[in-house]
């Protein structure tokens, strides 16, 4: 039963995880959505300050800048556009 408990909390340790590191998802939720590109667009424009952590998870080209590349990077994965980079 330990064994079982111990794996359990390991695989909800990597989920967790995983849905972290999710490119786009600037909110944490697992997902990408508006609610991300909405968080994106308003901190390109400087009216929300991201953690450094969700700068990360914004910066979806890596450049390092969270802008309007990024924004339509997730509008474009949202609308299925191929070759956004997101989820591929």
């Amino acid at each position: 039963m330990k064994k079982i408990a111990s794996m359990l909390s390991m695989l909800l340790i990597l989920i967790s995880a995983n849905a972290q590191t999710l490119r786009g998802d600037v909110n944490g939720d697992g997902k990408i959505n508006s609610t991300d590109a909405l968080l994106i667009l308003q901190s390109a424009t400087g009216v929300v300050n991201l953690t450094d952590n969700q700068k990360k998870l914004a910066d979806v080209n890596g450049d390092g800048k969270v802008n309007a590349v990024d924004l339509t990077l997730v509008r474009k994965y949202l609308a299925n556009f191929p070759g956004t980079g997101i989820g591929e």
